[in-house]
């Protein structure tokens, strides 16, 4: 860091919670990140994303100035993602959330219907009914967020309850998650998780993504028996994947 980011990184330490801008350099490329040291946050970690690019969050209890070794010790892994956040933001769909535009939701698209009110969403046919006390893009974001994300609970619960029980697959759990990088996740413990965001996909999307994690209760690593076994589950798997890697970057509200 320079010295004028050392000074902020200790104002930032002292005030506890605050966020600034930085900036790293990897060989011969510059990487902009945003700093954060938060009072609510237990470990260190890296997000990179579409929108927002390189972020580093710090508990309260380390210094701003960590935040640079830290990215040095990941910098592969951070230049991989950021590539790809890149690739991906340029064929990212701008959408204007506001009275009358379409999302998509498994398959087929909804129209807005926004108007003034306490925050709720209900589908009603091809329309969602979204009421917010001040309809503009944002507030609008997160009330439809919160829909996307109870609906996702239940969907993807049936599908895993449905799929792994016609194979004899003991899951301990289904979890939806707001994952930056991941459409999901298998744990040791027989627990998925998923990104709400498979959501706006095709349905047989959605059951790939399933049938992906349920292979890893079999088999915890991309091993060829791993995909052998996502082939017995969804024989059309690499069909899916490469609609995933081709059209992953449009699932965004």
């Amino acid at each position: 860091m320079t010295s004028a980011d050392s000074s902020d990184g200790n104002n930032l330490h002292q005030g506890r919670s605050a966020t600034f801008e930085s900036e790293i350099t990897f060989g011969s490329r510059r990487v902009k990140y945003a700093l954060r040291v938060s009072a609510r946050a237990r470990h260190p970690r890296i997000e990179v994303t579409v929108r927002d690019g390189v972020r580093v969050i710090l508990p309260a209890r380390m210094a701003a100035a960590e935040a640079e070794p830290l990215l040095r010790a990941r910098a592969a892994w951070v230049l991989r993602t950021l590539d790809r956040a890149e690739r991906w933001a340029r064929v990212m769909p701008v959408r204007r959330l506001a009275h009358g535009a379409e999302v998509p939701f498994l398959g087929t698209n909804l129209r807005l219907d926004v108007a003034r009110g306490p925050t709720r969403v209900g589908r009603l046919g091809d329309s969602l009914m979204v009421t917010v006390p001040t309809p503009v893009d944002r507030s609008i974001r997160r009330a439809l967020v919160g829909w996307y994300r109870r609906e996702a609970e239940w969907e993807l619960e049936r599908r895993v309850r449905d799929l792994s029980s016609r194979h004899g697959l003991a899951v301990r759990s289904v979890v939806v998650r707001d994952q930056k990088t991941r459409w999901g996740s298998c744990s040791t413990s027989g627990r998925l998780s998923f990104n709400w965001r498979l959501m706006l996909a095709p349905p047989e999307i959605v059951d790939y993504l399933v049938c992906h994690e349920l292979a890893h209760l079999w088999e915890p690593n991309h091993s060829p028996r791993f995909w052998a076994r996502v082939g017995g589950l969804c024989p059309a798997w690499r069909e899916r994947e490469k609609w995933l890697r081709k059209h992953g970057a449009g699932l965004v509200l």
